[in-house]
């Protein structure tokens, strides 16, 4: 099965998060300048949708889009706000042009798992149970959803 790789973060603001500031950082001007954020994600945003046009339109069956959560670094409030919508909007479109999202799971992901559901990915690569995490296989594999 053939598999293409998307972005790393993903949306905008994960990028901002994991790559173009340093974290410290970014949970201050997330804090106090989250409208100057959100205008430059914005301005990033097309990008990511000529991205996932090129993504869309390959010949892979399998896309690979967003990594690195974690109830700390992306706590529900973030995810939900920041990272779901986009990998909603990611699967919609992949699914609709015949293709599966992978998004790259691993940290700490108890309190994500119930926004998990409506995300719209498919594979759940590189889950990590106890003792790595707090999340045995089997909650892991119940929260996750079908």
């Amino acid at each position: 099965m053939a598999v293409a790789s998307g972005p790393i973060a993903a949306s905008p603001i994960h990028l901002l998060l994991h790559d173009l500031m340093p974290m410290d950082q970014f949970f201050y001007l997330y804090t106090d300048e989250r409208e100057g954020l959100h205008r430059l994600a914005d301005r990033m945003t097309p990008f990511f949708e000529a991205a996932l046009d090129a993504l869309a339109s390959c010949e892979a069956e399998v896309i690979f889009w967003g990594a690195n959560y974690d109830r700390d670094l992306t706590w529900p409030a973030f995810f939900g706000a920041e990272i779901a919508p986009w990998l909603k909007r990611v699967g919609d479109r992949l699914h609709t042009a015949g293709k599966f999202l992978l998004t790259h799971t691993d940290g700490e992901n108890q309190d994500l798992m119930p926004l998990y559901r409506n995300c719209g990915f498919d594979v759940a690569e590189s889950v990590c149970p106890h003792p790595m995490t707090r999340c045995t296989l089997s909650e892991i594999r119940e929260g996750m959803g079908p």
